[in-house]
């Protein structure tokens, strides 16, 4: 027998297909509820101006095997880093599940200057960051550089981009420390990003449990953060655009921060 549609039932059809099918998003792990951590094994600090400290890392929980990698460079198996200069580290793991955890080490100068940094956030899509460094121990005065300039004396670098930066601080002996800094938009997940995707994706008939991956959750929102942004900035997410450029960018800003719950 040959089947007949109605109209209404073709437009229900079609408006189905429409309304989620641009914005699908593929499944993958839930490292949300992995218990992967990345322990501190050893350290050695570092002599002024010389490689020769080293650190040692171990991870546990999460699905062995596990990776390693110093400042998102590239994965090796075993833990161990060595020929390291003063400064702070990144040290990341990597399980059989792709899930990661994250620790910060800091390689000291034993017998030179050394420094911490206060950082505030740039806002989102503007320049109004900024880098405060302290310096310790050595000996003074102090100079101070940014991503490779010419050093001085002050130790504060302003009007700053979102971004990664590198800060050196020098002595009077010429010795000298750094440390690789990140500044932050700050844009909110909770009192920004929540609402733009709890109204316009996490909706009936969409991402609220009817197409995978259901993003009524945090932990979906984080673990898909990245198709997220692709998506919304491509405006195939919800279908036909519908976000303003300010959400846009707002969900772009969130994202390059790290997808971070706060």
């Amino acid at each position: 027998m040959k089947k007949t549609y109605s109209i209404i039932g073709l437009l229900t059809v079609l408006l189905i297909g429409i309304s989620c099918e641009s914005s699908v998003l593929e499944p993958a792990v839930d490292c949300s509820s992995s218990t992967l951590i990345l322990n501190l094994v050893a350290k050695s600090d570092a002599h002024c101006g010389q490689a020769d400290g080293s650190l040692e890392v171990q991870g546990n929980g999460g699905e062995g095997p596990f990776q390693y990698s110093l400042n998102n460079g590239s994965f090796q198996s075993g833990g161990l880093f060595t020929n390291l200069t003063s400064g702070n580290y990144t040290v990341n793991v990597k399980d059989a599940n792709e899930c990661t955890s994250t620790l910060q080490v800091s390689i000291l100068n034993e017998d030179g200057v050394n420094m911490s940094t206060n950082i505030a956030d740039s806002g989102c899509g503007t320049a109004e960051g900024q880098i405060v460094i302290t310096a310790t121990g050595g000996v003074e005065p102090y100079t101070y550089s940014i991503n490779g300039g010419a050093f001085g004396s002050d130790n504060t670098f302003a009007q700053l981009e979102a971004g990664s930066y590198t800060v050196v601080t020098k002595d009077a002996s010429n010795c000298e420390t750094s440390e690789n800094v990140t500044v932050l938009s700050g844009i909110s997940f909770n009192s920004s990003v929540a609402q733009i995707i709890s109204s316009s994706c996490a909706t009936s008939g969409c991402h609220a449990g009817s197409q995978s991956p259901n993003l009524s959750t945090f932990s979906n929102i984080q673990q898909f953060a990245d198709r997220i942004k692709a998506r919304t900035s491509a405006k195939t997410m919800p279908p036909g655009g519908g976000l303003s450029d300010a959400e846009i960018e707002a969900i772009a800003c969130w994202v390059n921060d790290g997808a971070l719950d706060n």
